[in-house]
């Protein structure tokens, strides 16, 4: 049993980038965030259309210092902010939205997908979502793109 847990544990550390980020200052990072890199080990809420490196699951503030932040890049997380006047149905593909939040990909939408919605929800609502990020090599294809694969591997 004990082996058990300790393969459990290996096989999600691969989906946690454990290194401590910093906020862009002024920025409003919680857990839920759909997040980019915008600086040396700093973070900022994607806006749509946006590449994300992940969701913020572990917010550290401190008095003194910046705030720290974890990511996750892949897995179920269950507070992704669902975007103002946006409605997402479960099954829907989810891609940033503006302040971090994600929307549902739609044909006149371009994205970067960044999981499926397991619940639905609308906006302001916070939803469960399994999410997979990865950058493509080659650029960003468009939302409607038939090439667009969630788990595709580069």
């Amino acid at each position: 049993m004990v082996v058990l847990i300790l393969t459990v544990a290996v096989a999600t550390a691969d989906t946690v980038i454990k290194f401590p980020f910093s906020g862009e200052i002024g920025s409003s990072i919680q857990a839920g965030t759909v997040v980019k890199i915008v600086g040396e080990n700093t973070l900022a809420p994607c806006e749509e259309g946006d590449i994300p490196v992940g969701v913020v699951y572990l917010v550290e503030t401190f008095t003194e210092e910046p705030d720290s932040y974890s990511v996750v890049s892949s897995g179920v997380v269950s507070n992704l902010l669902v975007a103002t006047g946006r409605m997402i149905l479960a099954g829907n593909k989810l891609v940033p939205a503006d302040g971090g939040a994600v929307q549902a990909m739609s044909s006149n939408l371009e994205g970067h997908v960044i999981g499926v919605a397991v619940e639905g929800g609308t906006g302001g609502d916070r939803i469960k979502a399994i999410i997979n990020i990865t950058v493509n090599p080659l650029g960003r294809p468009k939302a409607e793109s038939p090439d667009i694969k969630l788990y595709r591997s580069y």
